[in-house]
């Protein structure tokens, strides 16, 4: 739904649970992903909880 209203928009969603069974620095496996693929913006799905408040500190800019 996202796309449709910002087209330009690069989104990313992050599902933090898929990634914590195999990846200990999840903060950095995530900001590895956006850096990556230039995202401007960040999706975080309902376990965003397990991100780091330094994590999102840094992209609450661009964090919806």
């Amino acid at each position: 739904r996202v796309n449709e209203l910002y087209p330009s928009v690069v989104t990313k969603v992050i599902q933090p649970k898929k990634y914590a069974a195999r990846h200990y620095d999840l903060d950095q496996k995530v900001d590895d992903e956006l850096q990556l693929h230039g995202c401007e913006l960040v999706i975080l799905d309902r376990y965003a909880c397990r991100l780091s408040p330094t994590f999102i500190m840094t992209w609450r800019g661009r964090l919806l």
